[in-house]
């Protein structure tokens, strides 16, 4: 097959779990013969990356357009718009099926050019960044003119004159869902559940070896993730220092994770600093894929703290398949990876008293009832979510819109 992938940003340059799926996706086709094109945006196209030839970084990101003035947006938007036209009707790559993943940011006018010419597009939805498709600043610009007749001669000028977009909107017939939980979102937002599908991601359980830790007299937990508020990583804290402080429990806490939103991460430290605990709670890197599971195989217990409705949980499934215990939130799509009390646990997102409860409770368990734990933890994973089953069954869905 000839196959499009089209995503905001591709690895290197990722922000979480979706972009990376992405590039494991890309791989897996690209090693069963197909031939694959990834078209993503610029961003921070300056960086040092080692080119491929199958990844083109040419679609204009939309991270300082709201930062400009009404015709300065105008004027750059008709830029970037051009630009993807031209990417479109000068590319000598003619694709049987365009595979999109996350297009927030980047002109949504480019999926319209193949929906036009009648080429199939298939969507693989890890958030609900296709809840707000309509929200591209391109599609906003156009209905804020239409909306205001003096403007009608601006509106001939720039769409119709110019042949930048099509009146006509997407309409997203083929969507396969991550989690239950996202499928609900789709089919609640597009009113079609016959076209959204679920097919829920996976981990490479060859890489994440069964190795647990074995319990010293010091319980280490452990969170990897982003630092921002939504991860819900205060609330972790807060939930040591009492479980220390109060408790008189004999844990330390290792963060790890790459800082989306500065001011916070700075509260968070300051927030270990004031309790005098920055000898048990410490701050750490994001490490690559390599040595993430060298953590999991050196702490006791995985924290998932999120406040928001997590489409999956990557991470969680990940030191699932690794051997240590998993605590979680549980929110949104998260939910659906752990049987509570079978393979993890779960505690209510925004009680602090209830995860300090469930934590104190798996602290003080034996080893023999967290052996069963970790071992029905990883018989889940390899049963519901091997990643090679995965990609066998993306890759036979993608042959049936083809053929």
């Amino acid at each position: 097959m000839n196959i499009l992938v089209i995503s905001n940003l591709y690895p290197p340059i990722y922000e979480g779990g979706y972009e990376l799926a992405c590039e494991q996706m890309v791989n897996f086709l690209l090693q069963r013969g197909n031939n694959v094109q990834v078209i993503t945006s610029d961003y921070r196209k300056e960086a040092d990356l080692q080119p491929l030839e199958y990844v083109h970084r040419v679609l204009t990101w939309d991270h300082k357009i709201h930062n400009k003035r009404y015709y300065q947006r105008i004027c750059w938007l008709i830029k970037r718009e051009l630009r993807a036209r031209r990417v479109y009707h000068h590319w000598r790559f003619f694709p049987d099926i365009v595979f999109a993943w996350n297009c927030n940011g980047i002109p949504i006018s480019f999926l319209q050019y193949f929906q036009r010419n009648d080429i199939p597009i298939i969507c693989y939805v890890f958030d609900e960044w296709l809840c707000h498709w309509n929200d591209d600043v391109w599609i906003s610009m156009k209905k804020s003119i239409s909306a205001q007749p003096w403007k009608q001669g601006i509106k001939d000028v720039i769409i119709k004159r110019c042949g930048l977009i099509t009146e006509k909107e997407l309409s997203f017939n083929n969507l396969m869902c991550c989690s239950k939980f996202i499928k609900g979102v789709m089919a609640e937002k597009f009113h079609r559940p016959q076209s959204i599908s679920l097919q829920p991601w996976g981990i490479d359980i060859e890489h994440f070896t069964f190795s647990p830790h074995r319990k010293g007299e010091t319980t280490q937990l452990l969170f990897v993730g982003r630092f921002c508020y939504e991860k819900g990583v205060h609330e972790l804290i807060e939930m040591v220092i009492i479980l220390i402080k109060h408790y008189k429990k004999d844990i330390t806490l290792s963060l790890y994770g790459f800082i989306t939103d500065e001011e916070y991460y700075f509260s968070l430290k300051q927030q270990v600093n004031d309790a005098e605990l920055s000898n048990k709670i410490k701050f750490f890197s994001y490490v690559d894929h390599e040595q993430i599971k060298d953590l999991y195989h050196s702490h006791d217990i995985l924290i998932f703290p999120s406040l928001w409705a997590e489409p999956f949980g990557i991470t969680i499934l990940e030191a699932m398949a690794s051997g240590i215990i998993v605590i979680a939130s549980g929110t949104g799509g998260s939910k659906e990876l752990i049987v509570d009390h079978e393979s993890g646990f779960f505690y209510n997102k925004n009680t602090i008293s209830e995860g300090i409860k469930v934590i104190k409770t798996v602290v003080e368990m034996g080893e023999s009832d967290l052996c069963h734990i970790r071992e029905d933890a990883r018989k889940r994973v390899e049963s519901l979510f091997d990643l090679k089953q995965v990609y066998s069954n993306i890759e036979r869905e993608l042959l049936k819109l083809v053929h």
